[in-house]
């Protein structure tokens, strides 16, 4: 019951809050998951997600592909490569510090 709740809507930061402030452990663990991800690519992520309820497969694997040639290049591909795979401290310093700093032009900018 607390899925559908607290995944309402299209806003990261709203559904971020909900889930924290939940009553159930699991809400909260999923928050703590998401806290940990990388702020650009939750909202991103967030966004694909809604937009692919309404495209065919081929559409998602185009959208899917230019995400990729959106996020691959900037920052915080390679500082998520650098904390999980060369220096492994598993502590990226991500472009964002938290899904709430993410401004919506920034997630529509990597649709193109």
């Amino acid at each position: 019951g607390w899925i559908d709740a607290c995944y309402a809507g299209d806003d990261p930061a709203a559904i971020l809050a909900r889930l924290e402030s939940h009553p159930d452990p699991d809400a909260r663990a999923a928050a703590s998951v998401l806290r940990e991800r990388c702020p650009l690519s939750v909202a991103v992520t967030l966004e694909a997600i809604r937009r692919a309820a309404t495209l065919s497969v081929d559409e998602v694997l185009a959208q899917d592909a230019a995400l990729v040639d959106a996020l691959v290049p900037g920052p915080d591909f390679a500082e998520g490569v650098r904390a999980q795979l060369v220096d492994k401290d598993r502590a990226p310093r991500w472009q964002h510090a938290r899904v709430e700093d993410v401004t919506r032009a920034e997630v529509l900018a990597c649709f193109g």
